[in-house]
């Protein structure tokens, strides 16, 4: 049976689309992906264009300064690539309502890793493949983002699969840091965890993860809260796999909590990076605070890196 999930009053978006040469997507998509909090979309535009959109949450208002970081970003740009002269910055404001029905048109079901399968609520999924059937996660992502469909999800499960596979035991206690959906620590949950706890400051994406959760039946596994990070690290709690799916920059202010969040001989899984720079930065901070990279995977211009905490002696 089709299941809606609603948690409050729908908000705005403001939805940025950028028309450049195409050679220069990357560069700018990065920024716009910081920007805003959230993927980006590419399209294929004139011959050797490209346009790229991104979703910037909040009122109109409340945006200005936003859009005075890209157009200033896009100026210091233009001083390098004089090609990128010209290339014009569209805006335009989509109600939540308007972004649900447009994302349920094109989430179907799909394969997020070769173990799991994301399905909609309203989408059924019959498997076909020769090989034993996947696993399913059924879900509405309700009013916080998260279908699955982003790399750098994509990365984390391929990290957590490849680690922990081919009779490896799964981690019992598990952290999922800044959860959305929940899509992660359900996995997590089904792949053979013991207990799975999934933290978000938001307070929609908690609710949305929570329905989730019990949707697919996972609740005596996974629970989801909104208890800060900090206030887990000071109570000393612990765990043998932490995931962490978000920017460089508030991985890097959660990076001490992180690493006092991790058991010895645990496993730290951090995605939404962008592949180069970032995962240097972000691997130099963790290798800081006593964690050692032992796996790195790119997706596109995202990456996704594991780190581990040597056993004490």
């Amino acid at each position: 049976m089709t299941q809606t999930f609603s948690h409050r009053t729908p908000r705005s978006w403001l939805k940025i689309s950028i028309d450049l040469p195409a050679a220069l997507t990357d560069t700018v998509a990065g920024f716009l992906a910081e920007l805003t909090g959230s993927g980006t979309e590419y399209a294929d535009a004139d011959p050797g264009r490209s346009r790229v959109t991104g979703y910037l949450a909040g009122e109109p208002a409340a945006s200005g300064e936003a859009l005075g970081r890209l157009r200033l970003f896009l100026d210091e740009l233009q001083g390098v690539f004089p090609e990128l002269e010209g290339a014009a910055v569209e805006t335009s404001t989509l109600a939540e309502e308007d972004w649900n029905a447009q994302w349920k048109q094109h989430f179907r079901p799909f394969a997020i890793s070769p173990r799991l399968v994301i399905k909609p609520t309203w989408e059924p999924f019959v498997w076909q493949g020769p090989d034993p059937a996947p696993m399913v996660i059924e879900m509405d992502p309700g009013l916080a983002f998260g279908t699955g469909h982003h790399e750098s999800t994509r990365l984390v499960l391929r990290l957590v699969e490849e680690l922990f596979s081919a009779g490896q035991p799964f981690p019992q206690r598990v952290l999922d840091v800044g959860t959305g959906t929940g899509i992660l620590a359900m996995g997590c949950g089904l792949l053979g965890a013991g207990r799975v706890l999934a933290l978000d400051n938001d307070p929609d994406a908690v609710a949305a993860a929570a329905d989730n959760i019990r949707h697919n039946r996972l609740e005596q596994v996974v629970s989801a809260a909104h208890t800060p990070v900090e206030e887990l690290a000071a109570a000393g709690e612990t765990f043998s796999l932490v995931l962490a799916n978000i920017t460089h920059d508030v991985l890097t202010l959660l990076a001490p909590h992180l690493a006092r969040l991790l058991a010895p001989g645990g496993t730290l899984v951090l995605a939404g990076l962008l592949a180069g720079e970032q995962v240097s930065s972000i691997s130099a901070t963790f290798q800081a605070l006593g964690l050692k990279p032992i796996v790195q995977h790119t997706d596109g211009e995202w990456a996704g890196v594991a780190l581990a905490r040597p056993v004490e002696s």
